[in-house]
């Protein structure tokens, strides 16, 4: 008992000090201790687009580098039996991810669907990154042979080429288009277009059976917006633009370009981003061709 007395005494004194002290003066105090706050991931930008500079956002070379350093660890997470709930994107990816999961899963219902027993699907994955959805996609339907087209900027195709020989990657937008693909896929990727309706139009075309818009940050709002990410946190050591978009208005574009609306999947990210028109929450959007 007599051990406790002091600690008891300090914590009294230690009490009257910060209800003494000015809260400014603790602000100050605690930044000097601590350092300042980390900024925050998001944030709204109201007065609209910036478009990167060269060597900034996902031109980053730090993106492709990142990738690489935890493509080993992302293999051996989704390795049979693991749990299909990693996000390849985390600063360490630990497998325990519910977010990824729900967002995976509703990737693997597509995949199904689309593939409806054949032997063979054809994939093209927009925004492809080092590969991730190609191994996915294996995991997914290992009795499946799956096409595989990637496409993502120069420097992020030299990575998925060294990781995935077998696979084609496109650097060229022009390519893409120039075949039909069973699936196409758009994950976390068409956010980071500026031009969204061109692009929407250009996927939608290359689609000969569905298109999966998924991960997309959207609001309920009718007003689409533009947010700024700051991509630190994941080893990218870049920040990029990125739209919100008002779901009704997006649906409104998907049908005006013919394509029906198959199956919506909501997702459990969930970003807070202070002072938008509405609030933010990733979905994904399944559209088949409309007959």
């Amino acid at each position: 008992m007599q051990s406790q007395q002091p600690n008891g005494l300090r914590q009294s004194i230690r009490k009257w000090i910060l209800w003494l002290t000015p809260p400014g003066l603790l602000v100050i105090v605690r930044r000097l201790r601590y350092g300042p706050p980390p900024a925050p991931e998001w944030s709204y930008r109201p007065e609209g687009w910036v478009d990167s500079t060269a060597g900034s956002g996902w031109q980053n070379q730090l993106v492709a580098d990142a990738q690489r350093r935890k493509w080993p660890r992302f293999l051996e997470l989704i390795s049979k039996p693991n749990p299909l709930s990693v996000s390849h994107e985390a600063p360490e990816p630990d497998g325990q991810c519910l977010a990824s999961q729900t967002a995976l899963l509703a990737f693997g219902y597509c995949l199904a669907r689309c593939a409806a027993g054949r032997p063979e699907l054809s994939l093209l994955d927009f925004g492809c990154g080092a590969g991730h959805y190609l191994r996915l996609s294996r995991e997914f339907l290992p009795e499946t042979r799956i096409a595989y087209t990637g496409y993502d900027l120069p420097h992020l195709c030299a990575l998925g080429r060294e990781l995935n020989p077998d696979a084609t990657f496109l650097e060229s937008s022009g390519d893409c288009w120039l075949h039909r693909y069973d699936l196409v896929l758009a994950s976390g990727s068409l956010q980071y277009v500026r031009d969204w309706r061109d692009m929407l139009a250009k996927l939608a075309s290359a689609a000969r059976g569905f298109l999966l818009i998924n991960r997309l940050p959207s609001t309920s709002g009718e007003k689409t917006f533009v947010v700024t990410q700051k991509a630190h946190a994941y080893g990218y050591g870049t920040e990029y633009s990125g739209w919100v978009f008002s779901r009704s208005e997006f649906l409104a574009a998907a049908a005006e370009l013919g394509l029906s609306l198959e199956r919506e999947f909501l997702l459990m990210d969930r970003p807070n981003v202070e002072g938008t028109p509405g609030p933010v929450q990733f979905r994904g959007f399944l559209f088949s061709k409309a007959a």
